[in-house]
């Protein structure tokens, strides 16, 4: 099933957005102050899925990924992380970092992996669970 269009979010969205981290336990302090970074998934006339990128100087953080119980198995998080990482390349990052406290087994099956050195950089201090993409792609289609 191909549910939902991906677009970026806006001011409304937001409640809808805090109502998703906060169903899936994730955490919800600091998002609201990258609002302009998330991308929403509208399904059926509802905010169903989201993720933000947070930019720190040349690197991306990848967090708040979250698809609504009903649509998970659907491959609508690979869609939605897979324009997240496009965005970031886009935007010239040079590395992806990703903070998850409850998928890094999802995330290493999407050919991410935990670097070697298991701090994040400087500027995103006081972050866990990192993982970062695990090779390099030929094109966008193999991110996913």
């Amino acid at each position: 099933m191909r549910a939902g269009a991906l677009r970026p979010a806006t001011a409304d969205d937001w409640h809808a957005i805090e109502r998703l981290l906060n169903e899936a336990g994730l955490p919800v302090a600091g998002a609201r102050e990258h609002l302009s970074g998330f991308v929403v998934v509208e399904w059926q006339g509802s905010i169903a899925a989201c993720g933000v990128l947070e930019r720190y100087e040349r690197a991306a953080l990848l967090r708040s990924v979250v698809v609504s119980p009903s649509l998970r198995g659907t491959g609508l998080g690979k869609r939605l992380v897979h324009e997240l990482v496009e965005v970031a390349r886009s935007e010239g990052a040079a590395a992806i970092l990703l903070l998850t406290t409850t998928a890094s087994e999802w995330f290493r099956a999407s050919a991410f992996a935990r670097p070697a050195a298991r701090r994040p950089p400087r500027r995103c201090c006081g972050r866990r669970s990192f993982v970062v993409p695990a090779r390099r792609a030929r094109s966008s289609d193999d991110w996913i």
